[in-house]
């Protein structure tokens, strides 16, 4: 049976996890994987989500509607979406914000219409999996300077056609870099996406980790009220310790609401039928009673992100103080294949291929020793 199938790669960043997982030795460190753990790397759990998770009603576990949970979806988009017009919302529920993704590249795949999608790079590996329905053209994210490039930003969208898709990262993080384009690039990009009449997709998986969630709120209300054609993905892995539960939704503006949510709905239900209950009914409990605490806890967190990141500088070489201009979990070492090689072999530190740094992941005990171990390779 299935003799004709081919083995095929494991994701390089779970690859990397169970070579971690597998290494014997004592001192050894994992900043690949995007987890925010506490800084003695035992696992963490906002307490708000933790009070929530408890007084779920576990005497009903049926089955949610193939949208999903309609009041966690409206309040989820009166927090995210402060502001715009519910009334040109199509709204659902998602497997996290892996499937938020999906679920749009399969929306626009079902039109006769063929788009072409374009992403700027180094992105999120999995983006060009997701988005596999669409034709995919890459272009430059960073400039000869490593920040985020507005020009090569504005050189692509003037050569698109109408109704091309622009993928874009919410907030003020960017997965893996840490660098994105600032608010007051959106404000130079934002006229010519409408004259070139593009269709913006943003992947929102970081909100409160980048600038702060209102902030981060405010990058990406900037591209919702003022384009015509934007959807949005949110995830509550990251911000709200759900990794497991894989709890998102995905957001569309449009004139004809039923028509979208239809057809979403039936792209869910011919995968999974509906996305899972259990971290929507937690976020619903959070948002409805514990909002205030839910985004105070996440403030602290992205403040002890930043407090992490600057302890290791002060370990790293003078090169390295770019990661200042970073915001959120990740930054991109400079390191190449073979550095980051001697990195695990040498000293256990555990980096995937493209050099990305999960701030999120280091340990007080070991920010010395991550620190003198990147100079060392650098030498």
């Amino acid at each position: 049976m299935l003799d004709s199938l081919h083995s095929v790669p494991i994701d390089p960043i779970f690859q990397l996890l169970y070579a971690f997982l597998d290494d014997e030795r004592k001192e050894k460190v994992n900043l690949g994987i995007g987890l925010y753990m506490q800084t003695d790397g035992s696992p963490f759990v906002f307490p708000s989500v933790q009070h929530a998770a408890k007084e779920l009603d576990i005497q009903n576990f049926n089955y949610q509607p193939i949208q999903g949970n309609h009041h966690f979806l409206k309040a989820v988009s009166d927090l995210f979406l402060k502001g715009a017009d519910q009334e040109k919302m199509a709204r659902q529920a998602s497997c996290g914000g892996t499937q938020a993704c999906r679920f749009f590249a399969d929306l626009m795949a079902r039109e006769e219409k063929k788009r072409k999608m374009y992403v700027a790079v180094p992105t999120w590996g999995n983006h060009f999996a997701v988005f596999g329905a669409l034709e995919i053209e890459t272009f430059e994210h960073l400039d000869d300077e490593g920040m985020a490039s507005l020009e090569s930003y504005k050189k692509i969208v003037q050569k698109m056609e109408a109704g091309s898709v622009l993928l874009l990262h919410g907030g003020g993080t960017h997965n893996p870099t840490g660098m994105n384009l600032s608010s007051q690039d959106l404000e130079e990009l934002v006229p010519l996406l409408k004259e070139k009449e593009v269709v913006v997709y943003i992947d929102w998986a970081y909100a409160g980790f980048g600038l702060g969630f209102a902030e981060d709120r405010d990058w990406v209300m900037k591209l919702w009220q003022h384009l015509d054609d934007v959807a949005v993905g949110v995830s509550f892995s990251k911000n709200a310790s759900l990794y497991e539960h894989r709890c998102g939704a995905l957001f569309v503006k449009t004139e004809q609401v039923q028509k979208i949510e239809s057809n979403l709905q039936q792209i869910s239900r011919e995968s999974i039928s509906m996305a899972p209950g259990f971290g929507q009914e937690v976020m619903l409990n959070v948002l409805e009673n514990t909002q205030t605490q839910w985004l105070e806890e996440l403030e602290q967190a992205k403040e002890d992100v930043l407090e992490r990141k600057t302890s290791l500088l002060t370990f790293l070489p003078e090169s390295f103080q770019f990661f200042e201009e970073t915001q959120g979990m990740f930054g991109m070492l400079p390191l190449n294949s073979s550095q980051i090689e001697k990195l695990r072999q040498d000293y256990a530190v555990y980096i995937p291929g493209n050099g990305r740094l999960n701030f999120a992941g280091l340990q007080n005990k070991d920010l010395e020793y991550v620190g003198q171990a990147i100079s060392q390779v650098c030498c």
